[in-house]
């Protein structure tokens, strides 16, 4: 039944067991031993086992109990990652490390305690959709954005001790330990009206990101700043409540001074468009992002700037016009655009920067100064209505993937161009014609036209 060569349990023959004891001796469960396993739902690892290898037991949809020995110091990537039924897992005192995605969309799982002085990856809780609780060590000194991410039952965010010079939580809610930037708020927590405490002066990054059923937030005075995808997929947060103060709020709009700091994501109005007041300078990272109503945006025309992020996954959006005193189009500003067919980039511009405007799938017309020198990486990458582009004869250099799933038919790359990145036009299915100059066409990187089956290079 069980394969074991010097201490490492290499195979597992499946005889449809539905319990398992690893044997005595072993140190380590090698990678993928019992993947896919559909029979298995509870598993007692014996004492003496150290390390549970990448994608141990991957898949094994039936496993509901593991019951995990004291000897055990790490875990490694999705070890555990879509155990579907596992609902309960105790985490051993002297775990060192839990790999990225351990546990991820382990449906089931209601509560973890991560234990001190064990370093943990990415994701490793990622899509565990019943997960109530969480512990962190106390010692943890790095929280990622989306740990939390898809943990729509998440109730509270706790850490081992009051003592973390990093992080504290109040509630359940996660802060830094200064209180004054909001980290997280757990999902299930945020339902209808939240007030925010009045001294925190920032909103992390992805720090409310899945509370479908926030209605409106309230917001102290001392708020200066969002951080990116704060409000992704808020579907139902459609205001912001503020006091007299630092902050206020202009047809939904959320400012502080000049400076648009963010739109709720439900915002709406009779016609959907959004008319920024002429007096803001300043428009901060993200301020629109997930605005999936919102079918036109007027810009201020004397803004210099736009920030990156700035429409990204606004759904809706068909018009915008970028201010012709901007010098570049930033990173992400109009990704996932899905409803933008046409966009003219004013004179002037020099940049457009990485996934400025990727999976604008309805994306068809891009028209193009002379002035644009570069083309970041997956700019334009899954334009898929994008049949033809004019490149400008001013473009030295083209990003990664820059054009990859795109739906051209034929593409000139000016001489101008020096440096073409990998996959530049990889997966563009109805490709057929592409010119280039000699200095491209003498070293050649196989990867620029991949998976192109009907190319032919003039």
């Amino acid at each position: 039944m069980f394969l074991i060569e010097d201490g490492v349990l290499q195979e597992y023959k499946n005889d449809n067991s539905a319990s398992v004891i690893i044997p005595d001796g072993v140190r380590k469960i090698a990678e993928g031993v019992f993947a896919g396993n559909k029979t298995l739902k509870r598993v007692i690892i014996s004492e003496g086992v150290e390390e549970i290898a990448s994608g141990a037991f991957y898949h094994c949809t039936a496993l509901s109990d593991v019951v995990l020995p004291s000897t055990l110091s790490c875990i490694y990537e999705d070890a555990f990652a879509h155990c579907y039924a596992l609902s309960r897992i105790e985490l051993p005192a002297n775990l060192k490390f839990i790999g990225n995605n351990a546990f991820r969309a382990c449906h089931h799982i209601l509560s973890l305690v991560i234990p001190d002085n064990c370093d943990f990856g990415t994701g490793i809780i990622d899509d565990c959709w019943s997960l109530k609780s969480v512990t962190l060590p106390s010692d943890t000194a790095y929280v990622d954005a989306f740990l939390f991410s898809e943990c729509s039952s998440l109730e509270s965010i706790n850490i081992n001790s009051d003592n973390n010079s990093k992080y504290i939580s109040d509630d359940g809610i996660l802060y830094t330990a200064d209180r004054q930037c909001l980290v997280r708020m757990p999902s299930a927590m945020a339902k209808g009206d939240i007030e925010i405490p009045e001294g925190v002066t920032a909103i992390g990054e992805s720090a409310f990101a899945g509370c479908d059923e926030l209605v409106s937030l309230h917001l102290p005075s001392s708020i200066e700043e969002i951080g990116q995808d704060a409000f992704k997929d808020c579907s139902s947060l459609a205001r912001f409540v503020v006091e007299d103060g630092f902050l206020t709020t202009i047809d939904g709009m959320l400012l502080r001074g000049h400076k648009l700091l963010a739109c709720p994501p439900d915002w709406k109005s009779k016609d959907n468009v959004l008319q920024v007041p002429d007096y803001v300078e300043e428009l901060a990272p993200y301020a629109f992002a997930n605005c999936c109503n919102i079918y036109k945006i007027i810009l201020p025309k004397h803004l210099m700037t736009i920030p990156k992020g700035l429409c990204a996954r606004c759904s809706s959006l068909t018009e915008i016009d970028i201010p012709e005193e901007c010098d570049y189009i930033p990173s992400r500003a109009f990704l996932g655009c899905k409803s933008l067919m046409n966009i003219t980039i004013p004179s002037g511009i020099t940049k457009i920067e990485d996934s400025a405007f990727e999976g604008c799938t309805s994306l068809c017309n891009v028209d193009m100064p002379d002035d644009i020198t570069y083309i970041g990486s997956f700019a334009f990458a899954d334009c898929n209505s994008m049949t033809i582009v004019d490149l400008p004869a001013s473009l030295e250099e083209l990003g990664s993937g820059a054009f990859a799933y795109s739906g051209l038919t034929s593409v000139a790359i000016p001489y101008s161009v020096k440096l073409m990145g990998k996959c530049a036009f990889a997966c563009c299915q109805d490709l057929t014609t592409v010119s280039m100059s000699p200095i491209l066409s003498a070293n050649p990187d196989s990867s620029w036209f991949w998976e192109c089956p009907n190319i032919l290079l003039a």
